[in-house]
């Protein structure tokens, strides 16, 4: 029987390096999180206080970020039970006699082309 010999060196030098790499790049994910979150969250805050009937919702956004075992999450929009949170839902959907007048969304999808392109860049640093 013939037996063969690795040299896995520089397989373990690797695994090491990308070791290192990953929480470089964690770090660097959740600055990007939060830097974008807070973008949204002012976006969002200025956007509905140009509304005349619904600017009291705009100091109930607020952002939080969370690190969970599938990875970076961030929850923003409007606290209900915050002064003005609770009117957010009529701002976004509407009433009976009055339609949608507040993108909410649309702050989010502006940013998020920013994000995915900064996490990309961090991405290449660490590879």
């Amino acid at each position: 029987m013939s037996t063969v010999d690795l040299d896995l060196t520089e397989f373990t030098k690797l695994a090491g390096d990308l070791r290192k790499g990953e929480l470089k790049l964690a770090t660097e994910v959740l600055k990007i999180i939060q830097v974008g979150s807070m973008k949204i969250k002012k976006q969002m805050a200025n956007d509905i206080s140009k509304s005349p009937h619904f600017k009291a919702v705009a100091p109930s956004i607020t952002y939080t970020t969370k690190i969970t075992a599938l990875g970076i999450e961030s929850e923003i929009g409007p606290v209900v039970g915050r002064a003005g949170g609770s009117l957010a839902h009529f701002a976004a959907n509407g009433t009976s006699t009055m339609g949608p007048s507040w993108d909410y969304a649309a702050p989010l999808i502006a940013e998020a082309k920013v994000v995915e392109t900064l996490m990309l860049k961090a991405l290449g640093k660490i590879l």
